[in-house]
């Protein structure tokens, strides 16, 4: 696999999401990675390029971060108003 990294980049976070379809499957693990400014952009590392101690993990992070995502949107959704009984 050649180097993703340039100079100045900062790996910010890497989460593996399973991808499928009809006749297809994929176990790609995604890095955001950002610059010395703050710019960000999304690498996708394909299962070929793993290697053994990324494909040991690659299980563990797929539930971890499905776990996430759901308790964040969860979190971050809006919440259901109560209604007012009036009295009388």
């Amino acid at each position: 696999m050649k180097p993703i990294l340039l100079p100045g980049e900062t790996v910010e976070c890497v989460y593996a999401q399973r991808a499928s379809g009809p006749g297809w499957h994929n176990r790609p693990l995604w890095v955001i990675v950002s610059d010395q400014f703050g710019n960000m952009r999304r690498v996708c590392i394909q299962p070929v390029d793993h290697g053994p101690h990324l494909a040991g993990i690659y299980a563990i992070a797929c539930e971890v971060h499905a776990y996430l995502v759901g308790a964040v949107t969860e979190q971050l959704a809006p919440k259901p108003r109560k209604r007012k009984v009036r009295r009388g």
